[in-house]
This record gives structure tokens, C-alpha cells and sequence, in this order.
């Protein structure tokens, strides 16, 4: 690409648009991989200290929705209508969002308390199990061959894991599938609420997903905060000062505040890392991040592993990879042969007007109406064309 500088001024070629494009998402990617870690690390401190899980949960996600709000009221991002939140449609939507954000995220924090990280991590791996099923089983969405195949040593991996892992625990495995579910099922619904990841397909409603999760972080904030209250009113007291007497309070505090802006932050930057690469690069990179993230927490908690458990790990792992590998290889042939059947469409109406025996007024196709949103037209129609792969949190 070659850009003038004024009016008038030869051509000159700064940058690669190539170069550029690698480098914005190495960035995004090594920004996504380091707020990944640092929230497991500050959110597994805290656990380790403070026995107060519900708490905790609610905190994480108190921080995110104050700083969506604050990132709202700023202008830093564009505020969702009040038609798109307050509406009837939208709170029937975002009520059960909400829940299983906040079900997904409470779950998780009691897992990740009672078990190590990379327990937590190997669990996680399992996702696509409940993804793929609930997939099929709310959506009725096929499942390919190649999928189905992927899944064997997901589970394979994170049974043998599972078996021979030291720090085992019962609370740890079941927060970790509990949260994994949740999670599975409010991506499900997610993406059915915005039309089924189809084009033209039928839409509760048209958001981005930026202000979805932001919306869904709000909504989690409000779920577990007045739970936590209830549930840990009577013992918040005593497990304060148990824990403010080995952290000094100032410290405690910092990495629950850190936490929860870590865990918004590095949800934020997965979108914008994982919208600029190819299906593979994504797999490939979700994959990696979950080994990095497996080995500075072993780095930094002492974490031992049997070598079995490495290796059921490794299978999860890479059968995780593998899974992403071939949802991306269907989601490109669904895409292909879309455009084959909407190109044979054409070529049907242009044969017959050709044919046609009397006069024929053509006129140009619609464009898709799209509901009016905070969004610009460009935003919307580009969010239209990307849905499949935009409601998808990583997490």
C-alpha cells in the first residue's frame, strides 16, 4: 500500500499492509496470553487466602461491569440503545445469559479453589464436549465425522488426567464441568439469539459481541452479588481476618481487583486476536494458551503432575486442537456451499429473464433490513456476514 502524505506529494510505501496485519495480531495474541495468565494466577492467589468463593466470583465480575459501564458513559465505546437492553425481548434474552455467565464464573472460582490451575485447565478442555452436544441438541446442528472423531481423546485425555491427578478433588472436577457446561450452553444460546450464526437468519437480537459480553458481565454482577450476600454473610467476617492476617489487605485487595480486570481484559482482547486470524491460527493459539497457562501456574504454585497425568493432559490438549481444526474445516465448507447455492440461485433468475416473454422490470436486490442499533451500517453489515464465528467466548 502507498500512502501520500499531502496533496500533491510523490507516493511512499511506509509499510506492508502484510507486516502490519502479523504484527497488530501477535500483539493482540501475546496481550490475550498474558492477561490469560494473569488472571488464573491472581484469581488462584486469592482463592488460596480468602474462603470466600461467591465472593470472590462476584467480585471478578463487579470489576468488568464497572468498567464496561465506565467505558459506556465515556463514550470509549458505544452504549447499546435502551431498546436493545430494556426491551422485553432483550431481558428474556439477557435474564438467562446472565444466569449461566454467573453460574459458569461461580463454578469455576469453587473449582479453581479446590483444585490446582492446570487441573482446572485440563477440565476446561472438555468444553467442546458440551459445546458439540448441546449444539446438537438445541440448535439440531450436524455433526461432522471429523468432530465426533476429535472428541475421543478429549475425553480419553481428561479421564487419565483426571484419575492419576495428586491434587484431586471432587469440588475441583465438578466446578470445572459445572462451569464448562454453562459456559457451552450461554455460547449456544448466544449464537441462537443472534440468528443461529446464519445470514438472514432469524434474530432476537443484533449486538456486538463486545457489548454482549459486556451486557452479560452486568447481568452476572447482578446475580451473584446479592447471592454471595446471602450465602456468605455470616462467615465473610472471620475468613477476612484469616486472611488479612498472612496477606496484608491493601495486597488481598489488589489482586481481587486484578483478577477481575484481567478477566475482562483478556475476554476483550481474545475477540479482537481471534477475529483477525484463520480457523486454524485460532486453534493453534487457544491450544497454546492453555499450555502456557498450565505451565507458569506449575511454575509458580509448585504444581506436580504424574507423568500420566501429562500425558492424559497432553491428549486433552491436542484433541482440543484437533476439534477446532475441523469445526473451522465445516464451518468453511457450510460457507461454500452457501455461496455455491446463492451464485445457482442467480444464475436462475438471470436465465430467466432471458427467456421471459414479455417485458421485464428488474430491479435491484434489497439489502438485508437491519434493526437500528448504536452500531454504524458498515459495523452492522460486516457483524451480519461474521456471525458464525463471533459469539463464541473464549473463557
Amino acid at each position: 500500500r502507498c500512502v501520500s502524505l499531502a496533496p500533491g506529494a510523490r507516493c511512499a510505501v511506509l509499510e506492508r499492509v502484510e507486516r502490519a496485519h502479523s504484527r497488530r495480531v501477535l500483539f493482540f495474541l501475546a496481550l490475550w496470553y498474558a492477561l490469560s495468565v494473569g488472571y488464573q494466577v491472581a484469581n488462584k492467589q486469592v482463592s488460596n487466602v480468602l474462603a470466600l468463593p461467591w465472593t470472590i466470583a462476584a467480585a471478578v465480575t463487579a470489576v468488568g461491569a464497572i468498567g464496561v459501564g465506565v467505558a459506556w458513559a465515556t463514550g470509549v465505546r458505544v452504549a447499546p440503545r435502551r431498546t436493545e437492553v430494556f426491551s422485553r425481548t432483550a431481558i428474556a434474552t439477557f435474564a438467562p445469559l446472565g444466569a449461566l455467565h454467573a453460574l459458569g464464573q461461580l463454578a469455576g472460582t469453587i473449582g479453581l479453589a479446590a483444585g490446582s490451575v492446570s487441573f482446572a485447565q485440563v477440565v476446561k478442555a472438555g468444553g467442546p464436549v458440551w459445546t458439540v452436544g448441546l449444539s446438537a441438541l438445541i440448535m439440531r446442528e450436524r455433526v461432522s465425522r471429523g468432530v465426533t472423531l476429535s472428541l475421543v481423546p478429549i475425553i480419553a485425555g481428561v479421564g487419565l488426567a483426571t484419575v492419576k491427578e495428586l491434587s484431586f478433588a471432587w469440588a475441583a472436577l465438578l466446578g470445572a464441568v459445572v462451569s464448562d457446561v454453562a459456559f457451552a450452553l450461554r455460547n449456544v444460546l448466544s449464537k441462537k439469539s443472534m440468528g443461529g450464526g446464519r445470514p438472514g437468519g432469524p434474530r432476537t437480537l443484533l449486538m456486538s459481541p463486545s457489548n454482549l459480553f459486556g451486557i452479560l458481565t452486568v447481568s452476572a454482577t447482578l446475580v451473584l452479588v446479592p447471592l454471595a450476600a446471602v450465602a456468605e454473610w455470616h462467615k465473610a467476617g472471620p475468613a477476612w481476618r484469616a486472611a488479612t492476617a498472612v496477606t496484608p489487605p491493601a495486597l488481598l485487595v489488589g489482586e481481587l481487583v486484578a483478577a477481575g480486570a484481567f478477566f475482562y481484559a483478556y475476554s476483550e482482547v481474545a475477540m479482537q486476536a481471534l477475529a483477525n486470524v484463520s480457523p486454524v491460527t485460532h486453534a493453534i493459539a487457544n491450544t497454546l494458551r492453555r499450555v502456557v497457562i498450565m505451565l507458569v501456574s506449575a511454575l509458580v504454585f509448585s504444581t506436580r503432575m504424574t507423568a500420566l497425568g501429562l500425558a492424559g493432559s497432553g491428549l486433552a490438549i491436542a484433541g482440543s486442537y484437533a476439534y477446532s481444526v475441523a469445526k473451522g474445516a465445516d464451518k468453511a465448507r457450510a460457507a461454500a456451499e452457501e455461496t455455491a447455492q446463492m451464485s445457482a440461485q442467480e444464475n436462475e433468475g438471470e436465465c430467466a429473464l432471458l427467456v421471459s416473454p414479455t417485458p421485464v422490470v428488474v430491479m435491484p436486490n434489497p439489502k438485508p433490513v437491519l434493526p437500528e442499533t448504536s452500531e454504524s451500517r458498515a459495523e452492522s453489515y460486516r457483524r451480519w456476514w461474521r456471525a458464525p464465528q463471533s459469539y463464541d467466548f473464549e473463557i
